[in-house]
């Protein structure tokens, strides 16, 4: 039996994005463990549980914290289920008395009426919510959650969190790549982003001009898809491509410092970006990067 005084967290960590480990890493590091789904476990000293047991814990835990950015965005048919079951479970708990914490969560614009309407129920019915600015930017759905105490607007946690605690983002596997001293660009593709604006019909973002003196450029690939992107940014440049796993995410950081150029088509290449003060090109497949100019540069 699984014990109720250990949180349970739900999010998309240890599924290959950078953006939501961190996001996981970041909310998850005020508990010595929590409880997670079989096969999303990055930390040490978490405990994992069957799909099964997991749902009950779901229910008994004195904490459940999501953790996962685009918890409510529609992208399948079952997100419906999901979005509903969200709802359902939140209020259960109430009823219940457990407290429920929403973090770091945005909300996708284009989401219908319905599903948009379950989750600003869910988020009301929370004892706590910190909802990033970046994905309800002019959504007149929000006016009431922004009266309401519990519901903070605020960047996302990935730039406003504590990075430097985080004793994983120091870890350097045997083959990282070293920095080096010429100019060196970092580039975060995103071939969902791509297939999902194809089959849109949306108009894809004006190519981007790379400064000449950038004559290295890392790719880090979080999807298959991922590697197959053409590098029509980077003609005529040294390019070395880097899996991205939780692994090898101190590997990215200790990139991340020395770079002189991001260019991305990530929302988290871009949050990163921002967080660290390096110049970037935000390639705009998507909302979310269209929207990244509501995040204020840091100099740090």
């Amino acid at each position: 039996m699984s014990d109720k005084k250990i949180p349970i967290c739900f999010g998309y960590q240890g599924k290959g994005n950078i953006g939501d480990d961190l996001m996981f890493l970041i909310n998850t590091s005020r508990f010595a463990k929590v409880y997670v789904v079989n096969g999303r476990k990055i930390r040490d000293g978490d405990l994992e549980l069957g799909k099964y047991q997991y749902a009950l814990h779901a229910l008994r835990a004195e904490l459940l914290v999501f953790t996962g950015g685009n918890i409510f965005n529609i992208d399948r048919g079952k997100s419906y289920l999901k979005i509903a079951s969200i709802f359902l479970l939140v209020y259960i708990r109430k009823i219940l008395g457990k407290e429920t914490e929403f973090a770091s969560v945005g909300l996708n614009k284009n989401i219908n009426r319905f599903a948009h309407s379950l989750a600003v129920k869910a988020i009301l019915a929370s004892d706590r919510a910190h909802l990033r600015e970046t994905s309800i930017k002019n959504s007149n759905a929000w006016k009431q959650a922004r009266t309401v105490e519990h519901i903070e607007f605020k960047p996302d946690i990935v730039f406003s969190g504590d990075l430097e605690s985080l004793d994983v983002l120091k870890k350097t596997t045997s083959d990282a790549p070293s920095e080096s001293s010429a100019p060196y660009a970092v580039f975060f593709p995103s071939a969902l982003a791509r297939n999902e604006a194809a089959r849109a019909g949306a108009q894809a973002p004006e190519e981007v001009t790379v400064p000449d003196e950038i004559t290295k450029v890392y790719v880090i690939t979080q999807h298959r898809g991922d590697k197959e992107i053409e590098q029509e940014f980077f003609r005529n440049r040294d390019v070395e491509l880097i899996e991205y796993s939780i692994d090898r995410i101190g590997d990215v950081f200790t990139l991340l410092r020395g770079a002189s150029l991001i260019v991305t088509e990530r929302y988290h290449g871009a949050i990163l970006a921002r967080r660290f003060g390096i110049p970037m090109i935000a390639s705009g497949y998507s909302e979310k990067i269209r929207d990244i100019e509501m995040i204020p540069v840091t100099d740090s």
